[in-house]
C-alpha cells in the first residue's frame, strides 16, 4: 500500500527574514491584505504567524509620526499651527464647532427675509417698514 500524499499547501514556517519584512511593511502602514499579498500568503496565515510583528510595526509607525507631530507643534523657532490643532483635537478632546447646534442653513429667500427683519428691528430704516412674514 502506498503512503498518502499530504493535501493542500505545506505549512508556513516564519524565519527571521520574513519576520523582519512583515515588521517593516507594517511599520510603513501597509494594510494586512497588502502585506499578505507581498508575502504570497493568505491574510489568515499572516495574522496567525506574524501577529506580534504586525502589532509592533504599527506601534512603531505611530510612535514615529506622533514624535514628529509633537516636535512640529512644539518647535520654539517655527511652531506648526496645523500640528498644534491636530494634536489638541486628537489628544485633548478639542473639536470643531458642533454642527448640530449651528444655525440652520437658510435658502436665499429665507436669508433675505431674515436680513430684512433684523434690519427693521435694529432701526436701520428711518421709515417704518412692513415686517416680512
Amino acid at each position: 500500500m502506498e503512503s498518502k500524499k499530504p493535501r493542500g499547501r505545506p505549512g508556513h514556517a516564519p524565519d527571521e527574514r520574513s519576520r523582519q519584512q512583515v515588521l517593516t511593511m507594517a511599520g510603513y502602514g501597509m494594510t494586512h491584505a497588502n502585506i499578505a499579498e507581498v508575502m504570497k500568503m493568505e491574510p489568515k496565515t499572516l495574522a496567525k504567524h506574524y501577529k506580534e510583528e504586525l502589532e509592533r510595526g504599527l506601534a512603531a509607525a505611530e510612535l514615529r509620526i506622533t514624535r514628529t507631530l509633537f516636535e512640529q507643534a512644539t518647535d520654539p523657532d517655527k511652531p506648526n499651527t496645523a500640528a498644534m490643532i491636530f494634536w489638541l483635537k486628537a489628544k485633548a478632546g478639542w473639536r470643531d464647532r458642533d454642527t448640530a447646534t449651528a444655525a440652520p442653513k437658510l435658502s436665499k429667500e429665507e436669508a433675505a427675509r431674515q436680513d430684512a427683519l433684523e434690519a427693521t428691528e435694529n432701526g436701520f430704516f428711518s421709515t417704518p417698514m412692513q415686517r416680512v412674514k
